[in-house]
């Protein structure tokens, strides 16, 4: 019990204090994923009919201290993973995961951020015969966004997962997993939403009307930066145990679309990774069902069905993805800084920077 609180305790302060910069909120990133694998292990666990005490769960992923020593290995290396094996494996795979999820991203944050630009230069130079440039690439962009977004979750968590950055790109199994998944993928965006709302009201829309809440001259900047600190500090909190909870969620999606496909044979154990397989292997579920055989008018009806299902839950989706677009696209007006552009703590990494300039100048 001492344990588990202790655990906690430094989870949801260590946390959040290095999601206040962008280097150790990468570190972030990486704890994030290492707990997203944890998840879809103990989802796996709890799925098996057989003496879970014979399956090892996971521990939980450590911040700085590997979680064993190594075997057959010099003293100091033994010394060196002991002492900074967990940091050292946060790091990695934040770094992967920040690659990852930019080479689908970024050239799309990249074009808003110009766009953003573009904006203001038309503004200055009052050359609105132009304006429709801007405007043009800034919703394709947008609607290209939102259509990244369909993709990115389910390959997000077989990166967790597995813990190999190439199956990211796996876009054959993770499309075959997305089908098994979209009533709770639906759940899952509108999170998102959710999610990104709290960003945009805590990091944007707060500090904007702070002077209103807090009763400050709004001349005083001094006085209004010190004021919106604590609402800083909160923001941050509130989105690292956010960010847990959600990601959490995440994991066992995709755990769960792994297992039906598996059982309906759409996915066969040479198709999952060797820590997937391993896993499933040991806990009885690398089984595949056997379906009943029915009426070829059945089977046709339910074909299209699923077929019609299919299509009505992707349009829905991707409707979502689209708010979600937006929410963040909006979100960055309220704030000058251009690195904002490129960043969402909800997709890339989380981190929420401390700018706080003139509310009237806005």
């Amino acid at each position: 019990m001492i344990s588990k609180l202790r655990i906690y305790l430094v989870t949801y302060v260590l946390g959040p204090l290095l999601c206040m910069n962008p280097v150790t909120a990468i570190i972030v990133l990486g704890w994030i994923y290492r707990s997203m694998q944890r998840h879809a292990f103990l989802y796996w666990s709890k799925q098996s009919k057989q003496d879970t005490h014979v399956v090892e769960k996971p521990p939980v992923p450590h911040w700085v201290s590997g979680a064993s020593a190594l075997d057959n290995i010099s003293r100091w290396r033994r010394f060196r993973h002991k002492c900074f094996g967990g940091l050292g494996l946060n790091t990695k795979r934040g770094l992967e995961a920040l690659f990852t999820i930019s080479v689908l991203t970024l050239p799309i944050s990249a074009i808003w951020m110009v766009m953003w630009w573009a904006g203001w230069i038309v503004s200055f130079h009052k050359s609105y015969e132009e304006s429709y440039v801007p405007i043009v690439t800034s919703v394709s962009s947008v609607l290209l966004f939102a259509l990244v977004m369909l993709y990115l979750p389910m390959a997000q968590a077989r990166h967790a997962v597995t813990g190999e950055w190439r199956r990211f790109f796996d876009v054959r199994l993770i499309r075959i997993l997305t089908r098994y998944a979209r009533v709770r993928l639906m759940l899952l965006t509108m999170l998102y939403c959710l999610g990104a709302a709290g960003v945009l009201f805590g990091k944007d829309a707060v500090r904007l009307f702070v002077e209103n809440i807090v009763g400050f001259d709004s001349r005083d900047l001094s006085a209004l930066k010190d004021a919106y600190i604590p609402i800083y500090v909160m923001t941050v909190f509130i989105l690292f145990a956010g960010l847990t909870v959600l990601r959490a969620f995440h994991a066992r999606i995709y755990a769960s679309a792994v297992l039906k496909a598996v059982r309906a044979g759409a996915v066969h154990a040479h198709d999952l990774s060797d820590n997937e397989r391993e896993q499933l292997q040991q806990l009885g579920l690398l089984k595949k069902s056997h379906a009943k055989k029915t009426h070829l008018l059945v089977r046709s009806l339910g074909w299209f069905l699923v077929r019609l299902r299919t299509f009505i839950a992707v349009i829905a989706q991707y409707m979502l993805w689209l708010a979600f677009a937006f929410i963040v696209y909006f979100g960055q007006f309220l704030g000058h800084d251009w690195y904002e552009w490129l960043i969402h703590p909800l997709v890339h990494q989380p981190f929420i920077g401390f700018y706080f300039g003139d509310p009237n100048a806005l």
